[in-house]
C-alpha cells in the first residue's frame, strides 16, 4: 500500500532537522512512500540533501521513494542547482 505523505511551507535550514526525522518515521512505516510537493515554498540545499538522503535510504531497505507534484519553487531549484541526477523524479515532472 503507498503512504503519501504531503509536505508543506518552506523547506529550508531551518526546518531541515524536522523534515529529516519525519521522513525516516515514515519510511519505516511503509514500503512504498510518496511525497506531495505541491504545498511547497521555500526550498533550499540542506532539504535537497535531505530528499537525497531518503532516496538513498529507501533504496538501501528495498524500498520506494516517490516525489510528485514539485511545486515551482521546487522545480526551479531542481533545475538551477541541476539535481537531476539526484533527484530525476523531480527533473522528470519538471519538464512534463
Amino acid at each position: 500500500m503507498t503512504t503519501t505523505l504531503p509536505l508543506e511551507g518552506d523547506l529550508n535550514i531551518y526546518t531541515a532537522s524536522q523534515l529529516r526525522q519525519r521522513l525516516a518515521e515514515a519510511l519505516a512505516a511503509t514500503d512504498d512512500l510518496t511525497l506531495d510537493l505541491s504545498q511547497v515554498g521555500e526550498f533550499d540545499t540542506a532539504c535537497a540533501q535531505v530528499l537525497v538522503w531518503l532516496t538513498q535510504e529507501a533504496q538501501r531497505r528495498g524500498k520506494t521513494v516517490r516525489m510528485s507534484a514539485p511545486s515551482p519553487g521546487v522545480s526551479q531549484f531542481v533545475a538551477l542547482m541541476g539535481l537531476g541526477r539526484l533527484l530525476p523524479q523531480l527533473e522528470a515532472a519538471h519538464e512534463s
